[in-house]
């Protein structure tokens, strides 16, 4: 389903790539990340406690 809402976003947009992070109960690391456009390696890159992580956790 999340990969869904990330590639009707890709299109309302014309977006080659889409992303979606979801954040833990804690709120200090992304419990998922859904990607679409990105390839294998590319989509790992941004798994885990990245500055992607760190706005989405502190709310920005």
């Amino acid at each position: 389903m999340l990969h869904r809402i990330v590639t009707i976003a890709m299109d309302l947009t014309n977006a080659r790539y889409g992303a979606l992070g979801v954040v833990d109960d804690s709120g200090d690391e992304l419990e998922q990340f859904i990607t679409a456009g990105l390839s294998t390696a590319g989509s790992r890159i941004w798994r885990g406690r990245s500055s992607l992580a760190d706005a989405a956790c502190s709310g920005i």
